[in-house]
């Protein structure tokens, strides 16, 4: 394959072994679809767009990142209305390089096409790959007890991947984090610096999250203090 459909989504990046269904409306994305089951070739690729941006002809090169993912189709759903749900599965990431546009008709915007250009992640020492993702899951811990409910922490452990990659990616995709910030962790050059990342991303949300609770803390301590007597009376808890 030496080109693959492009498929731009605002606030999403995808990770290895990355699960995400999505709901296909467009007319350039219903017919990536199409193409997809015809030639009977499921790998597309799917890139973070630019915060604010909007795709028109002619400028697509502005509006997506120069890495996204390759995602697999792993099912598809078509609708009475011809609108599609599909299940994709992430992969490897990659290099965007835009090579084409095709046309799917008057009023609608373009199907862009981006060349296959694999940009495979700089794997290390494995003692060294391994110290980094004990940090990163201490870290991790740490900030699910903070953001995620009593339930979902019960089953983190008996969700969390094997391989360390994979890891990585678990921790990278549960991240209440700015899709600039994963985008971030996607680009990182080897899979050492995607664990620093996403710690570095986590440790800046818990000291943000501190700080907010001691603000509100404090807000809260002045609207319910009671006015001093001037009696030098003894402060009750």
């Amino acid at each position: 394959m030496t080109e693959l459909p492009l498929f731009p989504l605002p606030n999403i990046v995808v990770f290895p072994g990355m699960t995400l269904p999505l709901f296909i409306f467009e007319e350039r994305y219903k017919r990536m679809v199409r193409l997809c089951v015809e030639q009977n070739q499921r790998r597309l690729v799917i890139v973070l767009a630019k915060q604010g941006a909007s795709v028109s002809d002619s400028g697509v090169h502005e509006i997506c990142y120069d890495v996204g993912s390759y995602a697999d189709i792993l099912s598809v759903a078509e609708n009475p209305d011809g609108t599609f749900h599909i299940l994709t599965h992430g992969q490897e990431r990659c290099r965007v390089a835009v090579s084409r546009s095709e046309s799917v008709g008057a009023g609608h915007a373009p199907l862009h096409f981006t060349r296959n250009l694999p940009y495979p992640l700089a794997r290390d020492d494995p003692n060294l790959e391994r110290l980094a993702a004990w940090d990163a899951l201490e870290v991790f811990r740490s900030y699910s007890e903070v953001f995620f409910p009593t339930e979902v922490l019960e089953q983190i452990e008996s969700a969390l991947p094997d391989d360390l990659l994979f890891q990585a990616s678990f921790i990278c995709a549960n991240l209440r984090a700015p899709a600039e910030a994963r985008q971030r962790m996607l680009e990182a050059p080897s899979l050492i610096a995607r664990f620093g990342a996403a710690q570095e991303t986590m440790q800046a949300l818990l000291k943000a999250h501190r700080r907010d609770a001691q603000d509100a803390g404090g807000a809260l301590d002045e609207e319910g203090a009671e006015p001093s007597s001037g009696s030098g009376g003894t402060p009750q808890a």
